[in-house]
């Protein structure tokens, strides 16, 4: 199986790290890919591209098995579909994995009933507010495939870039120099 990783990995986190490594150990896993929103995408305080691939680039240097997608780069936003019907030219079968923090959003998604039904999605269980009963309930009118995955680890990279003393906490010591270096996440 190949595990597409999406995200802003702004700024990538220990527990981006973390995620990364479990996706790598799982016992069908082929590769793991990454891959960055483009700048364009609509969310404040979004570092670079170029520098959220070079931070991307430092964490998974271990990992033989994970590859960085630039994929969305360059185009204009059109959609995890069209990036996924894209990676699926050279990487089969393939899976999406989400934060249970965008399952909420999930439905607003570009084509997202389409992606549902095209895709497993393996949700990393960040946050035990909603039930995996009350997700799958939420989702019972749409023909869908999730895996779930316990995770409890805090994620946070808005806590990164705002909270200057909690970054040792929550980013690797290279990520923390890179942003000091490049002046990143000034506000």
């Amino acid at each position: 199986m190949n595990y597409v990783y999406g995200g802003s990995f702004n700024p990538p986190t220990k527990a981006h790290r973390k995620i990364i490594e479990l996706l790598s150990n799982l016992n069908d896993t082929e590769k793991v890919i990454l891959i960055p929103v483009g700048d364009d995408y609509q969310k404040p305080y979004l570092a670079p591209f170029k520098d959220r691939l070079e931070m991307l680039e430092q964490v998974i240097c271990e990992f033989p098995h994970v590859i960085i997608s630039t994929i969305e780069q360059d185009d204009k936003y059109h959609g995890t579909l069209n990036s996924l019907k894209s990676l699926e030219k050279n990487y089969k079968p393939l899976s999406f994995v989400i934060g249970s923090d965008q399952i909420d959003e999930l439905p607003q998604w570009i084509n997202s009933k389409k992606l549902l039904k095209a895709y497993t999605f393996v949700i990393i269980q960040r946050d035990r507010k909603l039930s995996i009963e009350d997700i799958e309930k939420k989702f019972s009118h749409i023909p869908h495939h999730f895996k779930w995955i316990p995770f409890n680890q805090e994620v946070s990279a808005t806590t990164a870039r705002k909270n200057i003393d909690k970054r040792k906490k929550i980013l690797d010591p290279k990520i923390i120099k890179y942003i000091e270096e490049h002046q990143l996440y000034k506000e």
